[in-house]
């Protein structure tokens, strides 16, 4: 769940706001898949932080976005490590 995105990555304390609000379920409306995994007697969590606004210059990108603002909790949602999501 590593994010190299400078300022725009979230603090320590926005990624356990993110995981106690999320109830340990991804935040996809659609999904709500258990972000807790037991595998061979280790859990382990498949949760992954995504900007909302994107921190990156792209197709979600907003220019009016200030790369803390980016980071902010407000602009981030939890969800797990399925890549197969229908767009």
């Amino acid at each position: 769940m590593a994010c190299s995105r400078g300022k725009a990555s979230p603090n320590s304390f926005t990624k356990s706001k993110l995981f106690a609000n999320s109830g340990g379920f991804c935040q996809r409306p659609d999904c709500n898949e258990n972000l807790f995994k037991t595998f061979t007697n280790t859990e382990i969590h498949i949760a992954e932080i995504a900007h909302i606004i994107s921190a990156n210059n792209g197709s979600r990108s907003n220019k009016d976005y200030t790369a803390e603002e980016k980071g902010n909790y407000e602009n981030l949602i939890l969800l797990c490590s399925k890549l197969s999501y229908n767009n």
